[in-house]
């Protein structure tokens, strides 16, 4: 489908290939985490999203097939049972690569996540845990008894009551309202899921789906992109990501929030290849060819890269400064923006 865009004989699905064959380790595909400076590492989340969308494309590589199965299997390295973990372990621990300070004082531990265990089952397309997934989703979701919003989203997020939470603790410090957080996109990895591997009867999902046309129909994500998704605050990403769970995931109760999708995406300026890339996308999964024309092939012959996603410190007294790009990490990866542009010309 390469008529919407401006065409050129630089890129094409060889070179892109050759791209991601050059950004792979052997293991897993290129990760930076940037404050201030960019890091490599290595993190599951990346990989499993350049996987999900390479399983809606055409692959010609014998090579690249081969680098998936392998990316396939390395993820397991971040798995414990049926819970997954952002990064690799470290003597027992979620720690991230290249950050010995901040790993000796246990600065950056994680405990397991939604996002990355749901993903990495769609990545994987294995319910093998699913069961047990299953009880946690419904465990930690918010109920003002074991778990309460932080100030920042409580105080403006419509009524989330019921929803998924983002983070799996341990049980034990589930109680007394423990402050946890909502985001959206982790909800709407979540819902892909529950569609996909047909577990609709999961307490929470409808809740959820409410509370997720209820943001859209709002201008949260334009005015507010952290309270309703600290971990992708920012606005295309936000709505890219919905539209790919929307569409891929066969979330047919959220279709009929498509205007009001494109109308948001409509007045959002992208401002690097990865939102030019997220606009452009959001126009091919609902058919709309005036984002399709917001790229050029041509520009890029060569790949700058954006945020994707970021780790933040929404600490009840200092949620103000993790709003800061100088205060975050953030994570770029010049493979998932090939991989996106590969699906765009499909």
């Amino acid at each position: 489908m390469t008529n919407d865009f401006m065409t050129d004989d630089f890129v094409t699905h060889d070179f892109i290939e050759r791209k991601l064959l050059s950004l792979f380790d052997g293991e897993e595909w290129d990760c930076q985490r940037v404050l201030l400076n960019a890091v490599p590492e290595h993190n599951q989340f990346i990989t499993a999203n350049i996987l999900t969308i390479l399983s809606h494309c055409t692959i010609h590589s014998p090579a690249l097939l081969d680098a998936i199965a392998r990316a396939k299997k390395s993820l397991h390295h971040y798995q414990k049972g049926h819970h997954v973990y952002h990064w690799r372990f470290k003597s027992g621990l979620s720690l991230p690569d290249n950050a010995p300070y901040l790993n000796a004082l246990r600065l950056m531990k994680l405990d397991p996540d939604a996002d990355c265990t749901a993903f990495q089952a769609l990545a994987l397309d294995d319910a093998t845990h699913l069961n047990a997934l299953i009880k946690d989703l419904e465990f930690y979701r918010l109920d003002n008894v074991r778990f309460r919003l932080p100030d920042f989203q409580r105080t403006v997020l419509p009524c989330a009551d019921g929803v998924f939470l983002v983070w799996f603790p341990p049980r034990a410090q589930c109680s007394n309202q423990k402050i946890e957080q909502v985001d959206i996109v982790v909800q709407a990895h979540i819902l892909w899921l529950l569609q996909r591997f047909k577990r609709l009867d999961c307490n929470g999902r409808r809740e959820t789906i409410a509370f997720l046309k209820t943001v859209l129909e709002s201008d949260l994500i334009l005015e507010n992109p952290y309270a309703v998704s600290p971990y992708y605050p920012f606005p295309l990403v936000i709505l890219y990501a919905l539209s790919r769970a929307m569409v891929w995931g066969n979330l047919d109760a959220l279709y009929d929030q498509r205007a009001r999708l494109l109308e948001l995406a409509s007045c959002v300026s992208p401002r690097n290849d990865l939102e030019r890339l997220c606009l452009a996308s959001i126009g091919k999964y609902w058919n709309e060819a005036s984002l399709q024309t917001s790229i050029r092939l041509d520009s890029f012959s060569k790949m700058k890269t954006g945020s994707f996603y970021a780790a933040t410190n929404a600490h009840r007294f200092f949620e103000w400064l993790s709003r800061s790009c100088w205060t975050r990490f953030e994570f770029h990866s010049e493979a998932l923006q090939w991989a996106m542009l590969k699906w765009l010309i499909e």
